[in-house]
């Protein structure tokens, strides 16, 4: 199951780009993992989640392998 929309949520929460409901969502590991990956690579789409889980799919060939290993 591809974990795409807690990871790309979990990402954003740390740099203050989605509401702190979001908060719970994913992971420690998948946070660690993926923030530099959903703000280098799919950054110009925050704060749509929808948009920036949908751009990390798309690009998941370019996201870092810590974080590709998520994206199952």
């Amino acid at each position: 199951m591809i974990k795409t929309l807690s990871t790309a949520l979990s990402a954003l929460v740390l740099v203050g780009a989605v509401s702190s409901t979001s908060f719970a969502q994913g992971t420690a590991d998948e946070r660690a993992d993926c923030m530099s990956d959903a703000m280098n690579i799919c950054g110009q789409f925050i704060p749509d989640t929808r948009a920036i889980t949908a751009c990390m799919i798309k690009n998941k060939t370019k996201l870092s392998p810590a974080c590709r290993r998520h994206f199952k």
